[in-house]
């Protein structure tokens, strides 16, 4: 019996996509959605130059497509297959297509993709019995570093981690997007990743990382405990990395390793593609989620910590508007009658009011309160707000590099 067994019964997906025999070194398995993507050579030719770890390394591309798909589309998809089988790889990496095509329109998207694939990459994993091995999630348009199996093997060999964020940056800063309306609202959007990722910091709340589906990891074993990748279209990566997250021994892997792509696309309902497309057509400036929610949050943070904390005694409308609607009240009391002692309280407190949870307070609080705001006006308010830096900046570049350089140095 491999140790995801049981998983398989459960939660199993697509059923058996490779057939081939898996190497006793096996350690690492990098899975790829692929869905019309003609840069999909450039992201293997990039892991191709990578250093090689100590162990063998399999790359699962999971080349699908809804049975709307265009002919084109499909066409891609067909060179995309017939570049992957006459691919040339060192020894000590293997490289396989599995194919999903024709998928119904509630399954089609990202989310099925990365499920069957890193569900392929576990039962590889079990055949062997190798649950300390790990899988890299990463997208068709990126590249990587040549060190990036390397920092990541060494990561999660020399610790018990359950998974991690890894550093990302998107590739306008190397030259590669020419395209000066590209170029402007990429950098918009990563600050924007940047802002939310400090600005939740910020308040006291201890368990935000990046939720990039192109630069996380996660333990075989651990992604069995959590039951495996959900199957949404779109967001698939925010929901199973805050699984992770809950369950403790996740962190972040500074060290920038991926370059997604800048390029616009309409393949998915939000995203990085999405956006950018938005921003280019309307030559528009990104608006994002206000400072005073932020701030609100902050204060609640720090007053829950108080045995004698009442809903009642809360001042800002907003909060107490949110927590009420959300029966906040009940839940604490409940919280506070299961736990001993502060610490328990509070751990258990996070894992309620959990990253989720204050996704839907930001969007109640722009919905009734607070319109949304340029980055570059909230990114420059959270850096005097909170002080994490004693840098200055004007434009959309200087603040992008002081906000990489804040979480490189976290």
């Amino acid at each position: 019996m491999g140790f995801a067994d049981k998983y398989f019964k459960r939660y199993g997906y697509a059923g058996v996509q490779i057939s081939s025999d898996v190497s006793n070194t096996l350690g690492i398995s990098v899975v790829i959605p692929c869905y019309n993507e003609p840069e999909l050579p450039l992201t293997i030719d990039s892991i191709i130059c990578c250093d090689k770890p100590n162990c063998d390394v399999e790359v699962i591309v999971v080349v699908n497509a809804p049975k709307s798909a265009s002919k084109e589309a499909l066409k891609q998809n067909m060179d995309s297959m017939s570049y992957l089988s006459n691919v040339k790889t060192p020894e000590w990496l293997k490289i396989h297509a599995v194919q999903l095509p024709e998928l119904p329109y509630k399954l089609s998207g990202v989310g099925s993709a990365r499920k069957a694939g890193m569900d392929e990459a576990v039962r590889r994993f079990s055949v062997i019995d190798n649950s300390n091995a790990f899988i890299v999630s990463l997208d068709a348009d990126c590249t990587v570093k040549s060190n990036y199996f390397i920092s990541l093997f060494k990561q999660f060999n020399n610790s018990k981690i359950s998974g991690c964020s890894i550093g990302f940056a998107h590739d306008n800063t190397n030259g590669v997007v020419t395209d000066i309306n590209t170029r402007k609202a990429i950098i918009q959007y990563e600050l924007y990743l940047r802002y939310y990722l400090q600005a939740i910091r910020f308040t006291g709340f201890p368990n935000y990382y990046h939720t990039v589906g192109s630069a996380f990891a996660v333990r075989a074993i651990d992604y069995v405990k959590q039951g495996g990748m959900n199957r949404k279209q779109a967001g698939e990566d925010f929901y199973f990395i805050q699984k992770l997250i809950n369950a403790g021994r996740y962190i972040d892997l500074t060290e920038v390793l991926v370059h997604p792509s800048s390029r616009p696309s309409d393949r998915v309902p939000f995203g990085t593609g999405p956006v950018i497309a938005g921003l280019i057509e309307r030559r528009d400036t990104l608006k994002v989620f206000a400072l005073e929610p932020f701030i609100i949050l902050k204060g609640f943070f720090t007053e829950i910590r108080r045995s004698d904390f009442s809903i009642d005694d809360i001042e800002s409308t907003i909060l107490k508007d949110f927590l009420y609607a959300e029966k906040a009240a009940l839940k604490i009391e409940e919280i506070r009658r299961n736990t001993s002692d502060l610490t328990s309280f509070i751990n258990r407190f996070y894992r309620w009011f959990d990253a989720l949870l204050i996704l839907k307070f930001l969007n109640f609080a722009h919905i009734n309160y607070y319109q949304k705001r340029a980055i570059n006006t909230v990114a420059k308010e959270l850096i005097l707000e909170s002080g994490f830096t004693n840098e200055c900046a004007s434009s959309s570049d200087e603040l992008l590099t002081i906000y990489r350089n804040a979480e490189l140095n976290h």
